[in-house]
């Protein structure tokens, strides 16, 4: 069975280079649990040059579009003309690439809410930046939201804070298929690497390893740090990653010598973060069951986090990290300071079960046995 991924960018729009995110980084897993169990996966994208390329064993079509309001339309139309329609399957890898179609064998996914911002950052219309105009801007995204999910009726959701939104709103029929698969840790360390790790207790290395944007919070973020470091604080703090904001933050820290900046492939996340006492996850919106989140936590960071989306349904303040209020820095720096002044066993009690949770509840051991049991409902 060949099964066809498609995505609006994996690799860049001329097919140069693999592609940075984490949908990149779970349709790469995808693809190798389709390729472990004897299918072909094949990935098709939006493209500014019509491009076939080889990556991984794996072919990764772009195609540019005629028409760029029926882009969606004309990549799923492309990607039908190379398929066996009654054998193969099709994977929308995110609702927002999905279009209607009646062919049975397509599977959507969900990855979590994502119009949970203010207006002013889903439009640059200002009409639409105040009430009562603001709060209707944001229904468009809900009715959109539905609209997309109900293109297919198959669909994955990443949490269930977006199925338990879905079914309050909407008769769920018979003939629609929902899976809950959260997202998932390759590794983790265990309870002996844990114990025998040295703690930084007068310096605590933090960590922060998201996109540099709006709204994985990195200004409110900086905001708490500046006022950490300004009371006296002591801690290392290390940025990976890369955005939009990359040149404001290097401005705002540029001298501090115990903040730093770098950069490094998905595949390395978990062996990183084992070198942190702490990471932050402080997104102001648009979460799923963050591979962020799970990969930190795994790694036997004290992860803080935001309770956006899928992170609560991750993370029990308290028992396996600690949770804050988006946007609100006073809530983040008092969870902050508490994760630096924290005593060495309560902060071990916290981080063995953050990595009792991701071992029992988000190993990709179950996220491919979870996906296996979904594609077989596609064989013939």
């Amino acid at each position: 069975m060949r099964v066809a991924l498609l995505y609006h960018q994996y690799l860049d729009f001329r097919g140069d280079k693999k592609t940075i995110g984490g949908i990149q980084t779970y349709i790469t897993y995808l693809a190798k649990l389709i390729k472990s169990l004897n299918h072909t996966p094949i990935v098709f994208q939006h493209a500014k040059i019509n491009f076939e390329k080889e990556l991984n064993d794996m072919k990764v079509y772009g195609y540019k579009p005629i028409n760029q309001k029926r882009k969606n339309k004309e990549l799923l139309e492309f990607c039908q003309s190379l398929l066996n329609l009654d054998t193969d399957l099709i994977i929308f890898c995110s609702e927002n690439i999905s279009v209607k179609t009646s062919i049975s064998r397509v599977i959507t996914i969900q990855h979590g809410i994502y119009w949970d911002i203010p207006s002013h950052s889903l439009t640059s219309k200002p009409i639409f930046h105040k009430p009562p105009l603001n709060d209707l801007y944001k229904l468009f995204f809900v009715f959109k939201s539905i609209r997309n999910i109900e293109n297919t009726k198959n669909i994955v959701c990443v949490d269930h804070n977006f199925f338990n939104f879905y079914r309050s709103i909407k008769n769920i029929p018979f003939s629609k298929k929902f899976w809950i698969i959260p997202n998932f840790s390759e590794h983790f360390i265990t309870k002996d690497q844990l114990a025998a790790r040295k703690q930084n207790q007068n310096s605590p290395k933090i960590i922060f390893a998201r996109r540099f944007q709006p709204i994985r919070g990195v200004k409110e973020f900086a905001t708490v740090i500046s006022k950490l470091f300004d009371e006296g604080y002591n801690f290392e703090l290390h940025f990976y990653g890369e955005g939009p904001l990359e040149e404001w933050l290097k401005d705002k820290f540029k001298g501090n010598q115990r903040v730093k900046f770098g950069k490094y492939e998905s595949e390395k996340s978990f062996d990183i973060h084992k070198a942190y006492d702490i990471a932050v996850v402080p997104s102001t919106a648009s979460e799923g069951t963050s591979l962020s989140a799970l990969e930190a936590m795994a790694a036997g960071c004290l992860t803080l986090s935001s309770n956006v989306g899928g992170l609560s349904n991750i993370i029990i303040n308290n028992f396996n990290g600690l949770l804050f209020n988006p946007t609100n820095e006073d809530d983040l720096y008092e969870k902050l300071k508490r994760a630096i002044e924290i005593p060495s066993s309560e902060k071990t009690n916290i981080t063995i079960n953050a990595v009792t949770t991701v071992r029992d509840g988000f190993s990709l051991k179950q996220w491919n046995e979870q996906w296996t049991s979904v594609l077989n409902n596609f064989l013939k």
